[in-house]
């Protein structure tokens, strides 16, 4: 393959190399499902067993609420996304 300049072999390797790292992620949907489904049964058995109370469970909502919110205010994109 010709390049026209140095601009176009450049872009060409830089494109290359991000769909080379594109293919080593998982993809998109699957990261980290297994954790969050595991945190809604183990809650869903707590509530069930009587071990947590539904008073419990929405102050541990208001809480995590709080803290997105608290994180999108402050501009931490890493907590925004939970």
């Amino acid at each position: 393959m010709e390049y026209r300049n140095r601009r176009d072999r450049e872009g060409q390797n830089a494109e290359r190399e991000r769909s080379e790292r594109r293919e080593d992620r998982p993809a998109r949907g699957t990261r980290g499902q297994e954790g969050v489904v595991a945190g809604r049964n183990a809650v869903a058995e707590a509530l069930r067993s009587g071990k947590l109370g539904i008073m419990d469970y929405y102050n541990m909502q208001n809480i995590q609420a709080d803290t997105a919110m608290r994180n999108a205010i402050s501009g931490d994109k890493k907590e925004d996304k939970k």
